[in-house]
């Protein structure tokens, strides 16, 4: 049993894509369940800035949450970075429990406005919008 080519792509177009699951995340939550269970020390936006050649400022957006750590082991599944004004997905990723690292990074505008969000696996998510310098 040989693919045709196109239905190896027909395929994995059935699945949605991680901007699309995450789209769909944030916009089935409402915003009295956002920020409401954990920690905010553990779990609001970290937000730097670097740079600003070229494309932009890059945004770097950090949870400080530690995965699967005492006393509640939950994870943060998926962190987003959304332009408030389109409401587009401009950069989102998917967590495993072991990652350490929680990080991505988007560009953006002088004067945009984005929101980064996570989702963790018991707390829900949790964000903060703010404007690039």
């Amino acid at each position: 049993g040989v693919l045709a080519p196109g239905a190896a792509a027909a395929a994995a177009e059935k699945k949605p894509s991680l901007k699309e699951v995450v789209a769909q995340l944030d916009a089935g939550t409402p915003k009295e369940e956002r920020n409401a269970h954990g920690e905010k020390a553990d779990h609001f936006p970290q937000i730097a800035f670097e740079g600003g050649q070229g494309q932009g400022k890059k945004v770097v957006f950090t949870v400080p949450h530690q995965n699967l750590s005492p006393p509640s082991f939950s994870y943060i599944e998926y962190m987003w970075i959304k332009d408030e004004e389109s409401g587009a997905i401009l950069t989102a990723r998917k967590f495993r429990p072991s990652d350490p690292d929680l990080v991505i990074t988007a560009f953006g505008s002088s004067g945009q406005r984005l929101t980064a969000a996570s989702k963790d696996d018991k707390f829900g998510i949790w964000q903060g919008t703010f404007r690039v310098p």
